[in-house]
């Protein structure tokens, strides 16, 4: 745990050596489809997982713009998401990562699985068999040339998606645990 560093004041940590982001989080007990697999308060509505802070706080930049930038620290290539145009879909392209969860029991034992068991498709109540990408934010130079400085494209909202043509977990459901 010594390799875990805080993310700004974030429930956030970056382990880079390891190539791991660890958020703490809380899961939404929905009877209903949900969009995302996680995000903040704000939209927690709506997301399998809910992080307990602001989507931007003041002087420290958004939460998932950080993710974004720890998920680079680790070595992630910047991919884009899915998209439909002209009468035809191109999937969401990207490294692969893992996305696990963790959580206490009863009896206070520390459980772990891969997060697509948290979530079915709708219509077929499966699990998705594909792994996630990440689509962290693209960088630019700004059109300065090589050797000059390095900012961050636009793109605040942490995108992991699972790369067969549906937008992130659109459609999916949290499966009752």
């Amino acid at each position: 745990m010594k390799a875990l560093k805080q993310i700004q004041k974030f429930p956030a940590w970056l382990d880079a050596k390891n190539k791991r982001v660890v958020l703490v989080a809380e899961s939404c007990k929905a009877d209903y489809p949900l969009e995302f697999f996680i995000t903040t308060k704000q939209r927690a509505y709506e997301s399998v997982l809910m992080v307990d802070a602001e989507h931007h706080e003041q002087g420290k930049g958004s939460l998932f713009f950080n993710i974004q930038l720890a998920l680079l620290l680790c070595g992630a290539k910047p991919g884009h998401p899915s998209y439909y145009k002209d009468d035809k879909t191109t999937v969401a392209t990207g490294d692969e990562i893992v996305i696990e969860v963790r959580w206490k029991n009863k009896e206070g034992k520390i459980e772990k699985t891969d997060a697509r068991n948290w979530i079915r498709d709708v219509k077929t109540k499966k699990s998705p068999e594909k792994t996630w990408v990440s689509l962290v934010a693209g960088w630019s130079t700004m059109g300065r040339g090589a050797g000059s400085d390095i900012w961050p494209m636009a793109g605040s909202y942490l995108r992991a998606e699972q790369p067969h043509g549906d937008a992130g977990s659109a459609g999916r459901q949290r499966r009752g645990h």
